[in-house]
């Protein structure tokens, strides 16, 4: 069923973001030429991706960024989750519906410290929500929300300036903290585009899925 099972997770993301927003020109000393420019107040930085994914349908059903990885910003996914998100579609100008508002049965989750904790969980008991937890150490027991990090990633994020890579010095030569260009907000809608427009409507061969597309799996669930 929609909201049956609903699988969450955090991804630290592999871009960096400018939160400036506005071109940098600096007079640089040429005996320093080639050293980091200042970056202050740490508005180029990494940011935390926040994801809820329905197991059954495999449609998104929430996402939000964050600087840190906390529980506030979890309780903010499961709102997300549960409330119309035609604001999001408004907002960054995409072209189909995301997912309906849904009455969330259980949630899974991994050992992190943000859906960890008795705030979270009496949130969701609360709700009338189950609650599961994986084992530390192993990633499989989450793969239903881990997998599309790296569906993001090769299809968005290493087409964008900032990019870090997958693995350290996967780049050579290539400095994504000193090629950050696009602000924290444009990252965000570009990630509600992919989340809204594309991850919905692709061919999905995982378990159960059969080739159908998340839409397609909604469209049934719900009929039925």
């Amino acid at each position: 069923k929609f909201g049956g099972t609903c699988a969450t997770d955090q991804a630290y993301l592999s871009i960096f973001t400018d939160a400036k927003g506005a071109t940098h020109v600096q007079e640089i000393d040429p005996q320093l030429e080639g050293t980091p420019l200042d970056e202050a107040n740490g508005e180029v930085r990494r940011l935390w991706l926040f994801f809820m994914i329905d197991v059954a349908t495999r449609m998104p059903l929430a996402w939000l960024l964050s600087e840190t990885a906390d529980g506030e910003h979890q309780k903010k996914l499961l709102r997300m989750a549960m409330r119309d998100k035609t604001r999001e579609k408004v907002r960054y100008g995409c072209d189909h519906d995301p997912a309906p508002p849904v009455k969330l049965a259980l949630v899974k989750s991994d050992n992190g410290t943000a859906a960890r904790n008795a705030d979270i969980y009496a949130s969701q008991l609360g709700m009338g929500t189950k609650v599961l937890t994986g084992r530390a150490y192993n990633s499989v027991d989450n793969s239903y929300a881990e997998r599309p990090f790296g569906t993001l990633q090769w299809k968005v994020l290493n087409f964008l300036p900032g990019y870090t890579g997958s693995r350290p010095g996967e780049l050579n030569g290539y400095d994504g903290q000193k090629n950050a260009a696009i602000t924290p907000d444009t990252l965000m809608g570009t990630i509600t585009r992919f989340w809204i427009d594309e991850y919905p409507h692709s061919q999905h061969r995982g378990t159960g899925m059969y080739g159908a597309t998340p839409r397609q799996k909604l469209d049934e669930t719900i009929k039925a």
